[in-house]
């Protein structure tokens, strides 16, 4: 079947009767003689010709222990997730610690709680449009998260305080 990545699922027998076959092959594979064969799911997969898992990446949180009104650096997780991506690895550290500064200074950190996606983004093309308009992409193929207003309150490092946005009300309050 000339497969060139796994997982892949070969189905094989009266596949007119047992699935949107239309469907199938628009989103997952392709039909082979009497068969469908699926090989296009979304990462994390394994390219056979390189033997290389694609689609790994890594998420870096930095909170602030400063901030008890900040929201929760993990609502990114929830928010990537529905996008289908998930991190093999999370960290975390807070603004203060030695590789929090780090890592504020490397990448020019305004404001925390962020994220930072490190990997293989390529594999992943609905992230870029979504990303792009909320942080940046940086060197070594890592993704800034530069709004955390979004989520509610952040510590702005720039002016050493906690910024509460004004949520803003309906109509029918």
């Amino acid at each position: 079947y000339s497969l060139t990545r796994l997982p892949a699922l070969i189905v094989v027998g009266e596949i007119d009767q047992a699935m949107a076959k239309e469907s199938f092959l628009k989103t997952l594979g392709e039909k082979q003689g009497a068969a469908l064969v699926a090989a296009k799911f979304p990462p994390l997969y394994l390219d056979l010709a390189t033997g290389k898992v694609i689609g790994l990446l890594s998420m870096t949180y930095i909170t602030s222990r400063q901030c008890k009104d900040c929201s929760e650096a993990t609502l990114h997780r929830q928010a990537l997730a529905s996008l289908n991506i998930k991190p093999a690895e999370e960290k975390t550290y807070d603004e203060k610690d030695p590789e929090g500064k780090r890592l504020i200074a490397a990448y020019a950190i305004k404001k925390v709680p962020t994220m930072l996606l490190q990997g293989d983004l390529g594999a992943y093309p609905q992230i870029s449009e979504v990303l792009s308009s909320l942080g940046t992409l940086e060197r070594g193929n890592t993704y800034v998260f530069r709004s955390p207003e979004l989520f509610g309150a952040y510590r702005d490092l720039t002016l050493g305080k906690v910024i509460k946005p004004e949520i803003e009300k309906s109509d029918k309050e």
